[in-house]
């Protein structure tokens, strides 16, 4: 964080590299990345494209992150890449549950077709934790409204999730099956 990359080329360049050599390493085994989260803040990301780059590599995976934060970069929803290649993410990523866009310029228009993504299937929403304090302009009360419903199914979902898991676990526990091979 607060390292001033500018438009992040050397940013951008490293984590392509890092997951074509992990995932050139790990070639046996199914991908999954050791690197979780991913602190960008602070780094004056509203030049260039490092911000949609990043987005596309979390769009299907190719990063594995859980958090990332992008807060205080001057990102602006007024970027129609940004604005595309953050629904494809919130739409196809199945690993990332807290995005930091905080400290941003997000616009009205560009909330509610956010919002309005988020909110078409929370049940395949991994997305829990989207934080945009501090946004420019500030969040209207709606805004904060729409916000607070989507992450708190997007929460529910991910328990009952978990908990479905877990009893699907433990059920296969109780009942082993015992195969003979002959």
């Amino acid at each position: 964080s607060g390292n001033n990359v500018a438009q992040g080329y050397h940013v951008i360049n490293a984590l392509r590299r890092y997951v074509e050599d992990y995932r050139r390493v790990r070639s046996n085994h199914s991908w999954c990345s050791p690197l979780k989260v991913l602190s960008l803040a602070s780094n004056g990301f509203e030049q260039g494209n490092a911000v949609e780059a990043i987005l596309s590599m979390l769009e299907n995976n190719a990063l594995g992150l859980t958090s990332l934060n992008l807060s205080k970069n001057g990102v602006s929803s007024e970027n129609g890449l940004l604005h595309q290649a953050l629904l494809r993410v919130i739409q196809r990523n199945t690993v990332l549950i807290e995005l930091n866009l905080s400290g941003n310029r997000l616009c009205g228009d560009f909330l509610d077709s956010l919002f309005s993504a988020m909110g078409a299937d929370e049940s395949k929403l991994n997305l829990t934790f989207l934080r945009i304090e501090d946004n420019v302009p500030a969040l209207s009360d709606t805004h904060l409204e729409q916000l607070d419903r989507i992450m708190e199914r997007s929460r529910i979902e991910r328990v009952k999730k978990y908990f479905y898991r877990k009893n699907v676990q433990s059920q296969a526990e109780d009942y082993p099956i015992d195969f003979q091979y002959g």
